[in-house]
C-alpha cells in the first residue's frame, strides 16, 4: 500500500485541495479505496502481491464526456498468433506501470484520500487519469496511441489497437504491450522499446509467453503455436472443488433443456452458482453456457 501510494504521488496523480476551496455543489469529491490482487508467473505460481488504488468512479455524475475505449479483440489476437507461429517471428512483451496515470485528466475531479492515508481539512485535485474513473481507458488509450504513431507506427483500421509499421507490428490491450517482428528487425523493435520506455514506466517481460493469462506454447522448429488457458481452468477446478478424476462431461454440450428445480436457491447458492458461469465465460463457448446463463438471476437448484 505504501508502495502503490508513494507511485501515485510520484507521478504527479494528485494535488491537494482544501475542503473550504471546493464548490461541493458543482463537484461531488469520489472516494478511492484499494483493490487487492495478485501477480503469477508464467506457470501460474504466485509472484507478487499487488495493491491498487482505485477511484469509486460509480458515483461520477454523468457528464456526457466520451468515455469509450477501444481493447484488442480476440480474433486480431489469434491472427497475430497465427502469423508469428507461421513466419517464425520473434516476440518481446512489455508491461506499463500505473499505466492510466500516464495520461493527463481534462477534467476537474476531486477525491478522498485513499484509506489510511487521509489528512483532516484536505482533499484531492485528480490531475492524471487513475483507475475506475469513466474517462480514464480512453485517456491512456489516446496517450499510447499519440506515442506510438511518434515512433512511426500506424493503427489497423480493422482493429485500432493493432499497430504496423517498418517491419514491426505491436499490439497492446490497456497496459499490455506486444511487439512482433522479424529477426532482422530487432534493431528498429528495440527502437520502439526504448521510445516506449522513454515516454512511460515499461517493465520488460521478454518474449511473449503469457498475455491475459493465456499462455503460449511454441514449437519453433516445426511453426506451431498453441494458446493454452491450462493454468486457469485448473483454478478453476480448485476453486469450485471439481474432481479432476471424475467422469468428463460430454462434448458438445447436451442440447436438453434445463428444468427449473421448484426449490428456491438460498443468496449464498445463488453467488456461487453466478461465479461459476462466469468463470466458465473466458474457456468455453458462449453458446455452450446459454442455457446455465439463463438462470443467473434466479438460480433454482
Amino acid at each position: 500500500m505504501n508502495i502503490e501510494n508513494r507511485t501515485v504521488w510520484q507521478k504527479g496523480t494528485f494535488e491537494l485541495s482544501r475542503l473550504e476551496d471546493v464548490n461541493r455543489e458543482l463537484f461531488r469529491i469520489l472516494p478511492l479505496k484499494w483493490v487487492f490482487t495478485y501477480k503469477t508467473n508464467k506457470h501460474g505460481y504466485l509472484q507478487r502481491f499487488k495493491a491498487r488504488i482505485c477511484v469509486c468512479g460509480d458515483l461520477q455524475p454523468l457528464n456526457g464526456m466520451e468515455t469509450y475505449a477501444s481493447t484488442l479483440a480476440g480474433r486480431s489476437f489469434r491472427s497475430l498468433m497465427a502469423i508469428v507461429a507461421r513466419f517464425d517471428l520473434e516476440t518481446l512483451q512489455l508491461d506499463a506501470v500505473n499505466a492510466f496515470t500516464n495520461a493527463t485528466l481534462d477534467e476537474t475531479v476531486y477525491v478522498w484520500f485513499p484509506p489510511g492515508f487521509s489528512r483532516p481539512g484536505y482533499c484531492l485535485n485528480l490531475r492524471k487519469a487513475l483507475y475506475g474513473l469513466r474517462r480514464s481507458p480512453l485517456l491512456w488509450q489516446k496517450s499510447i496511441d499519440a506515442t506510438l504513431k511518434s515512433l512511426g507506427l500506424a493503427p489497423l483500421d480493422e482493429d485500432d489497437c493493432v499497430y504496423i509499421g517498418n517491419g514491426i507490428m505491436v499490439f497492446i490491450f490497456v497496459d499490455d504491450v506486444a511487439i512482433v517482428y522479424r529477426k532482422r528487425h530487432t534493431h528498429t523493435a528495440r527502437d520502439i522499446v526504448n521510445g516506449l520506455k522513454a515516454a512511460y514506466e515499461m517493465k520488460e517481460l521478454g518474449e511473449l509467453n503469457v498475455f491475459l493469462g493465456i499462455r503460449i506454447i511454441r514449437d519453433r522448429k516445426k511453426r506451431k503455436l498453441w494458446l493454452s488457458l491450462d493454468n486457469y481452468i485448473s483454478k478453476i477446478c480448485e476453486e469450485f472443488k471439481v474432481d479432476k478424476k471424475g467422469k468428463p462431461p460430454g462434448t458438445p454440450m447436451a442440447t436438453d433443456s434445463l428444468m427449473p428445480n421448484e426449490q428456491q436457491a438460498t443468496p449464498q447458492e445463488i453467488y456461487q452458482y453466478q461465479s461459476l458461469v462466469g468463470s466458465l465465460l473466458r474457456p468455453l463457448n458462449l453458446l455452450d453456457l446459454q442455457k446455465t446463463m439463463d438462470f443467473s438471476a434466479v438460480p433454482d437448484m
